[in-house]
């Protein structure tokens, strides 16, 4: 995957089983309100991943949407994922990089291609904080 880089300067490298996801930018003639409203996939992988693995997700290359943001982070690492690589945009910046608590924060070992602060409102629209 090229063009990642991590969310936090001077974090090592990382090697470990890796869990793979394609997110594919939505298709005008198959996108609806009712697919959008629809996370079931998503989830779904989220709970398939095994403890201890890598999540490597291919956006495609894509910057200009958000693929994982501060709730599907702390649900990953929840579940013991111990990185993400995406060549994506990582969401909710401040949020993800204080999920976990007194453990091992999520943010701490992220790799993406951008991130930014912005969320999705209710609505699936982009707004600030």
């Amino acid at each position: 995957m090229r063009g990642t880089w991590p969310l936090r300067p001077g974090l090592p490298r990382i090697v470990d089983r890796a869990f793979t996801l394609r997110f594919v930018p939505a298709q005008e003639d198959l996108a609806t309100p009712e697919s959008w409203s629809s996370p079931t996939s998503t989830r779904a992988a989220i709970e398939a991943m095994p403890p201890g693995c890598v999540t490597v997700v291919d956006a495609m290359g894509v910057t200009d949407a958000g693929i994982f943001g501060d709730i599907l982070c702390a649900r990953i690492q929840k579940r013991g994922v111990i990185s993400l690589v995406t060549d994506g945009v990582v969401r909710d910046v401040a949020g993800v990089l204080g999920t976990g608590g007194n453990r091992r924060r999520c943010g701490s070992l992220i790799y993406q291609r951008k991130s930014t602060a912005r969320r999705a409102d209710r609505r699936g629209k982009s707004g600030h904080r």
